[in-house]
C-alpha cells in the first residue's frame, strides 16, 4: 500500500514544481559559440565540404552566391 507520508511529500513536491518563476533575468548576453540552434546568428560564404542543409536558398536567390547559416547554440 501507499504510505500517507509519501503522498504528503509528493503533494509538496508538486507545489514546488508548479511554482511560477518570478525572475526578471532574461539572458542579456549573446552566445559566443555557434552550433545547431534555432536562432540564426550570422551568415558566411559557402565552402566546399559544408553541410548543404545549412545553405540559405533565399540569400542565394538574391545574390547568386551560396551562403551558409550559422546558428546560435
Amino acid at each position: 500500500m501507499i504510505d500517507p507520508e509519501f503522498l504528503d511529500s509528493l503533494r509538496r513536491f508538486h507545489v514546488i514544481v508548479s511554482k511560477k518563476v518570478t525572475s526578471s533575468y532574461s539572458g542579456e548576453r549573446m552566445s559566443q559559440s555557434t552550433g545547431r540552434g534555432l536562432v540564426i546568428k550570422d551568415y558566411r560564404p559557402y565552402v566546399a565540404g559544408d553541410d548543404i542543409r545549412t545553405i540559405d536558398w533565399r540569400v542565394y536567390a538574391r545574390t547568386d552566391r551560396l551562403h551558409v547559416k550559422q546558428y546560435e547554440e
